[in-house]
């Protein structure tokens, strides 16, 4: 699916992103966590019976378990850090297996999809209040 060196060369190169536009990792932080009560609002929002809504709820459910992992690890409570930055990487393992099974569902390359849209993101300013 993926070569390895796909995914590290872009690792790498939103790593250098990361920095020149989030000089603290607190600020990058507060755009990754997401209010729980917030995605399972969406969750509700999407019937059962809705067809093609399987996929995206997967993604949201997966998304859901990742940001507690993360804010938990971030706590230091119920088990401490080092739990929950385990069950965090199963989580996000989670997240990319329901996102590539998403893909393949609908009969997409996963890889091209991921170098195509970071070409574009790792070129933008994200502090140009431009569309």
């Amino acid at each position: 699916m993926f070569s390895s060196s796909i995914l590290k060369r872009i690792q790498k190169e939103h790593t250098q992103w990361r920095a020149k536009y989030f000089k603290n990792s607190a600020a990058f932080e507060c755009m990754l966590v997401l209010n729980e009560e917030m995605i399972e609002e969406v969750l509700t929002l999407i019937p059962d019976e809705m067809q093609g809504a399987g996929p995206v709820k997967a993604l949201l459910h997966s998304i859901g378990r990742t940001n507690r992992a993360y804010v938990k690890s971030i706590e230091n409570i119920r088990g401490g850090s080092e739990l929950w930055q385990a069950k965090l990487k199963q989580e996000l393992g989670d997240v990319g297996i329901a996102w590539v099974g998403f893909i393949d569902m609908l009969g997409w390359d996963a890889e091209e999809i991921l170098n195509k849209r970071w070409e574009t993101v790792k070129t933008r300013d994200v502090h140009d209040k431009r569309e």
